[in-house]
């Protein structure tokens, strides 16, 4: 499958997520060299996060936290 995102059109929905809708996929970017710090239990490093439910291109709501052991 290919994709063309149009990078302009990202919108930013929370720390170090961006969002935009393409050919009808909604399209998460994270820019994995960024982190943001230890989840509240310190066990798991982030790279991005919602902080909760955001809203999202599309209509759609979303939580999103991503992070590594």
């Amino acid at each position: 499958m290919t994709i063309t995102i149009d990078t302009s059109k990202l919108e930013r929905v929370g720390d170090n997520v961006q969002a935009t809708i393409a050919d009808k996929k909604l399209i998460l970017v994270i820019d994995t060299t960024k982190q943001i710090g230890y989840s509240k239990s310190g066990k798991m490093l982030g790279y991005g996060s919602t902080g909760g439910f955001a809203s999202l291109p599309g209509g759609f709501k979303g939580n999103v936290w991503v992070g590594t052991k």
